[in-house]
């Protein structure tokens, strides 16, 4: 059953990798500083890197657009757009 539901969620995921997200900002990832974690429309979670001279704490909140360029099972990575 575990093996199913990861499957599916990976494949899900691996359908959107090349498309724009609109993704709301919750802040810094907890494992890695340099990341900012949110989540699309669909609640799905969105990994994206801090542009160079921001600070995590002002983006957290927003809405920004992503290309989603990478599909891991539970969550994605993007580029802010």
């Amino acid at each position: 059953l575990v093996a199913a539901v990861q499957s599916s969620a990976l494949e899900k995921n691996q359908a959107v990798v090349g498309s724009v997200e609109q993704v709301l900002l919750e802040g810094p990832s907890k494992r890695d500083l340099g990341i900012l974690t949110g989540r699309t429309s669909r609640n799905k979670v969105v990994h994206v890197r801090v542009p160079r001279g921001a600070r995590p704490s002002d983006l957290a909140g927003m809405f920004v657009d992503a290309r989603i360029d990478d599909a891991q099972t539970w969550f994605s990575m993007g580029t802010l757009i």
